[in-house]
Formats: C-alpha cells, structure tokens, sequence
C-alpha cells in the first residue's frame, strides 16, 4: 500500500511516512523527508547542511559520541541542538544527551556541578 506525499507529491509507501491516529488513514500527510526538511528550516539548516554537521561530527552524537540517534526515542534522527536565546546551532545530539542538557535547564553551570557531583562520588565514566 501507498499513500501521496501532500508536499512532495510523490507516492510513497506507508513507511515512509511518521503515523498520525488523527488523520483517517493513520499517518501524517508529509513524508518523513518532507517533515525532516520542514522541521530544519527552524534553525537555518537545509538537508545538505544536516547532512553536512553530521559528516562533521563523524556521524556521532556530538555530547556522547553514540552513532544511534535514538537513545530512549523512536525519532530515528539526531536532533539539532541550538542555543534558546541566539538561535545559533551547537551541533547535533542523540536524544538522550538532547533530553539532559533540557533537564539541566541548557546551563554550563548546573552541568558543571553536576559533572563535578559525578567527580567526586568516584565515577571517571566513559
């Protein structure tokens, strides 16, 4: 079975589409490069410059160097990390190193006490 990209136009299989309980047939109107590319334009990025910070970073997690983007997540995709205020990209994250740095609010400060707190209970991890 097959279903129409609403941006692209191109008839696709249903896999490469993200699923959507919303719409009727249960996947989202855009393809997943459709959405891919719709979701970069947020940070200034095309395709080709994803693809390019990837190659860049090895194509690794740029906090934790893992090659799985997914950690804990279904996304299948590292996710670009920016800066709140500037909106300037960092880099690229799994979702794991992506969900930490939210969790500790995106400060150097509570990521340095945090490191600091893992120093001193004895773990010089990874």
């Amino acid at each position: 079975m097959s279903k129409t990209c609403s941006k692209c136009s191109t008839k696709q299989s249903f896999d490469s589409f993200h699923k959507n309980k919303k719409n009727g047939d249960g996947y989202h109107y855009h393809c997943k490069s459709c959405r891919k590319a719709e979701s970069l334009k947020l940070y200034g990025l095309t395709l080709q410059g994803y693809d390019d910070l990837l190659k860049e970073q090895n194509g690794c997690c740029k906090i934790c160097k893992t090659a799985d983007p997914r950690g804990q997540s279904k996304a299948g995709r590292f996710y670009v990390d920016h800066n709140h205020t500037t909106g300037k990209v960092r880099g690229l994250l799994c979702n794991d190193c992506n969900t930490a740095i939210g969790l500790l609010k995106d400060s150097p400060v509570i990521v340095a006490r945090a490191a600091d707190y893992l120093v001193g209970e004895g773990y010089y991890g990874k």
